[in-house]
C-alpha cells in the first residue's frame, strides 16, 4: 500500500474509461469478431466508479489511523470527480 501513487489510481481509471470506450465502439460495429469479444462485458458506470474510489479512499484512511501509511495517494490525486448522469 506505502507504494501507491496518485498517478496508479488515475491509471485505474483511465484503462476502465478505455475499456469503455472499447465496449461501447465494439456494440455499434458490425464488426462479429470485435462484438464477440465484449459479449457479456458491461460498461463500469458513473455509480460504480464513484463507489470504487470511495472504498479505495476508506481502505487508505483507514491504513492511515493504522499508523500503516502515511499519506492517502488518492485523496491527493487530481482525478476528475465522477458525475453520474442525470435522470
Amino acid at each position: 500500500m506505502d507504494r501507491l501513487r496518485a498517478a496508479d489510481v488515475e491509471a485505474v481509471f483511465e484503462a476502465i474509461d478505455e475499456r469503455n470506450d472499447l465496449i461501447t465502439h465494439a456494440r455499434t460495429t458490425g464488426d462479429p469478431a470485435l462484438r464477440a469479444r465484449v459479449k457479456g462485458c458491461r460498461v463500469v458506470g458513473a455509480a460504480t466508479k464513484h463507489r470504487i474510489r470511495a472504498t479505495l479512499r476508506a481502505a487508505l484512511n483507514k491504513a492511515i489511523r493504522e499508523r500503516r501509511i502515511d499519506l492517502n495517494a488518492p485523496s491527493s490525486s487530481n482525478s476528475r470527480p465522477v458525475n453520474a448522469p442525470r435522470r
